[in-house]
C-alpha cells in the first residue's frame, strides 16, 4: 500500500501545483478545493452517494447470482454452453451505452432499468471467468472422486467448484469496477437521484468542483466495493498458494 498511497500523493501533488501555475480553473479545479468540496458538501454528495451505491451493489449481486449458476450448468451441459457461449460472446460486441437509452424505454426511469444496465456490464467477465475456472478441473481428480462413488454433485461441490474459485474472483473483481461504471451510465441518461445524475446537473452549471467530488466520492466506492471483494477472496481462498505467496 506504500508505493500505491505515494504514487497517489504524488500525481494529486502535480494535479494541484499545475491547477495554481495557470492551468484554467474554470475547467480543472484544484485537488485541495475537490477534497475540501468533498467534505463541505457531504450532507449532499453523501445520500446521492448512497443511492448510487444500493444500485452497484444491488446490480452486481444480481450478475453474481445469474452468471455463477449458469456457468455451472454450461459446463456439466456441453450441448447448453455450445448453443450460448457463442451468443454470449457476440452480445459483447453491442456497446451497452448504446442499447442503455432503449433500456429506459422499455422499462422506464426505474430502478429496474438502473440495475439491469449495471447486470449487463457486470454479469460477462463473471461467467466467462466462472466457466473456464469450473471447466478446468484435472480429470484425474474426477476420476478420483468417481472411484471413491461420489456423485456429480458432490464432485463438483468438493473438487470443481473449490478449484475454480481463483478464476471466478477474477472475475468477480472486474465485474465489481464495471458495475461502478454501469450504475453512472444508468445515471447519466436517466432522471432523479444518484452521483451521476449530479455530475450531469453540476456541468451544466458548470461546477466542475462539485463535478469532480462527485467523481471523488465514486472513486472511494469503487475502491471500496473492489477490496471488499479481495477481502472476501483471502477469507475463502486461505488455503490456495496464492494467498500464502501474498501474505509471505
Amino acid at each position: 500500500m506504500v508505493y500505491p498511497a505515494g504514487t497517489l500523493l504524488v500525481l494529486l501533488g502535480a494535479w494541484e501545483i499545475w491547477v495554481r501555475v495557470g492551468a484554467p480553473v474554470a475547467v480543472l479545479p484544484p485537488v485541495s478545493d475537490v477534497l475540501a468540496a468533498m467534505v463541505v458538501k457531504a450532507p449532499v454528495l453523501m445520500p446521492q452517494a448512497l443511492m448510487t451505491l444500493r444500485v452497484i451493489v444491488l446490480g452486481f449481486l444480481i450478475a453474481i447470482a445469474v452468471a455463477i449458476p449458469l456457468a455451472a450448468f454450461m459446463v456439466a451441459w456441453r450441448p447448453f454452453e455450445r448453443s450460448m457461449y457463442p451468443l454470449l460472446i457476440a452480445s459483447q460486441v453491442i456497446p451497452k451505452i448504446a442499447i442503455a437509452p432503449l433500456i429506459l424505454v422499455w422499462f422506464g426511469f426505474t430502478l429496474t432499468s438502473k440495475l439491469l444496465i449495471v447486470f449487463l456490464l457486470a454479469f460477462f467477465p463473471i461467467v466467462i471467468d466462472s466457466v473456464d475456472g469450473l471447466r478446468a478441473l484435472d480429470v484425474r481428480k474426477v476420476q478420483l472422486g468417481k472411484s471413491m462413488g461420489a456423485s456429480g454433485f458432490q464432485i463438483f461441490m468438493r473438487f470443481r467448484f473449490p478449484n475454480a474459485l481463483p478464476t471466478i474472483f477474477t472475475g468477480l473483481k472486474v465485474g465489481a469496477v464495471l458495475a461502478v461504471t454501469g450504475a453512472v451510465i444508468a445515471e447519466f441518461i436517466s432522471v432523479g437521484d444518484g452521483l451521476g445524475n449530479l455530475i450531469i446537473r453540476a456541468n451544466a452549471r458548470l461546477d466542475t468542483v462539485t463535478a469532480f467530488a462527485s467523481v471523488g466520492y465514486l472513486a472511494i466506492m469503487g475502491f471500496a466495493i473492489f477490496y471488499a471483494v479481495g477481502l472476501a477472496e483471502k477469507l475463502l481462498l486461505s488455503w490456495h498458494v496464492s494467498q500464502r505467496e501474498t501474505g509471505a
